[in-house]
């Protein structure tokens, strides 16, 4: 339709061309960026610490992440923290699923209230949820 006005009148095209170009643009931007956010990955490989085993499994809770520009920078509020061995972020489940080099006893006490203080600075309502030994559900 608005191709149709810019035949009738030979000096608009160059206006509805250069607003065709940014309205494909603007539309394509959400997919660029989630191709920016995957190449990367959500998921940390495991054994960053130099081989150190996972001793315990745990996971948070996530508010606030609608997009994958926030999936990003949950990820790199994760991966700031050394005994985080390997993560995965799902921005359906809104959920983070993290292998610790620390014991399920300091993970719950310690390592999680800080966590969630770390993505509550970064702009994410964050609660901690159920942390077990690595040995019962490996990280996938």
């Amino acid at each position: 339709l608005v191709w149709y006005t810019a035949y009738d009148k030979p000096f608009q095209r160059a206006y509805v061309g250069i607003c065709t170009i940014l309205v494909a643009s603007l539309t394509l931007l959400p997919e660029a960026i989630a191709i920016w956010v995957l190449r990367g990955r959500t998921s940390k490989p495991a054994g960053r610490s130099s081989g150190t085993p996972a001793r315990c499994l745990a996971t948070l809770s996530l508010e606030g992440m609608g997009c994958a520009a926030c999936t990003k920078k949950v990820s790199e509020v994760l991966d700031s923290v050394p005994a985080i061995l390997a993560r995965e972020i799902s921005l359906e489940d809104k959920e983070a699923r993290l292998s610790l080099s620390v014991e399920p006893p300091e993970a719950q006490d310690a390592l999680l209230p800080e966590l969630v203080r770390r993505l509550s600075e970064a702009g994410f309502t964050a609660s901690p949820g159920k942390v077990s030994a690595a040995s019962e559900a490996p990280l996938a």
